[in-house]
């Protein structure tokens, strides 16, 4: 039965049939090198270290071939992408390298065996160059995914992942040099009525024209982001409560198609963590609904929380 690593300790790698190519085809270029070397200066001999070299490889190749991870196919694994351009060099360099022996060390009457170094230097460069137009693709993949991983496709505003991601930043930010942090929780007043009234697609269009709006008021450093239907958090470092307040009331005035938000407020104290900050603000927008909705309410704690 297989082992499972304990907590907080990552399993230890298995060697699979594909790192077993790595030393065969460090042998085979190896070989190949000492044979275009020997074979252009004369001392190559059937049977010595080239030779043995290939049998070397060969041997790594049939290993790889029968290794069981190659029956069947691995989980796929993330790469550092930083580190992917330099192994395309790597290899090029490594490519290059058996022709560029062949025609610095070919004897010059020997015009066939530098014709086709260059052809070989020459057809390495072009597939270099279509890995390298490749790999630029995948990191181009790599951002967008990243992207949408970050954002809500309604909206383009913060999803809720990416707002968990800035909130455990802003405390750690907060522990290191300590400041002033606000959240607010808003709501659109009624947004039921608004799609029975006109329909789901203008209510996807007032929240896509509402979060332009918004983001539009917001400062660089802010974050908002969808959390529901018609629910968003915003997020403001380095703010007091009453800045806080006024930049809130702002953003309830720019909502769309004559309609009203409600919103919730609170502050981070002293011993709080996230989801103390985020249930404040969620219960003070609770109180904003209760007292008659289309108003901003600071959590106050010494205010009993409204029936939900």
């Amino acid at each position: 039965m297989p082992t499972r690593a304990a907590p907080g300790i990552p399993a230890p790698r298995r060697r699979n049939g594909v790192h077993l190519l790595l030393p065969g085809v460090l042998a085979y270029l190896a070989a190949d090198v000492l044979y275009a070397h020997g074979n252009a200066t004369g001392w190559y001999a059937p049977g010595g270290v080239t030779d043995g070299l290939w049998l070397i490889s060969y041997t790594f190749v049939v290993a790889a071939a029968w290794h069981p991870t190659t029956v069947h196919e691995p989980a796929s694994a993330t790469t550092d992408p930083l580190l992917t351009g330099r192994r395309v060099a790597v290899l090029g360099a490594a490519s290059v390298l058996a022709p560029s022996v062949i025609l610095a060390t070919g004897a010059r009457d020997v015009e066939v065996v530098r014709v086709a170094a260059v052809a070989s230097i020459l057809l390495f460069l072009l597939i270099l160059h279509r890995m390298a137009a490749l790999v630029r693709h995948i990191h181009a993949q790599a951002a967008v995914l990243e992207e949408q991983s970050r954002t809500d496709p309604l909206t383009g505003a913060a999803n809720r992942r990416h707002l968990q991601h800035e909130l455990a930043r802003e405390f750690a930010r907060l522990e290191r040099r300590g400041g002033e942090l606000a959240v607010a929780y808003l709501d659109l007043d009624h947004f039921k009525r608004f799609n029975d009234t006109h329909g789901h697609t203008a209510g996807d269009e007032l929240l896509r024209d509402l979060v332009a709006r918004w983001q539009g008021q917001l400062r660089r450093v802010d974050v908002l982001a969808r959390v529901g239907g018609e629910e968003f958090v915003a997020v403001f470092p380095d703010i007091d409560l009453g800045s806080c307040r006024m930049a809130v009331e702002r953003l309830r005035l720019l909502v769309p198609d004559h309609e009203t938000c409600s919103a919730g407020i609170a502050v981070c104290h002293e011993g709080d963590d996230v989801d103390d900050l985020v249930s404040r603000a969620d219960e003070a927008l609770y109180a904003a609904r209760a007292a008659g909705r289309d108003r901003t309410v600071v959590h106050d704690p010494a205010t009993p929380t409204p029936r939900r």
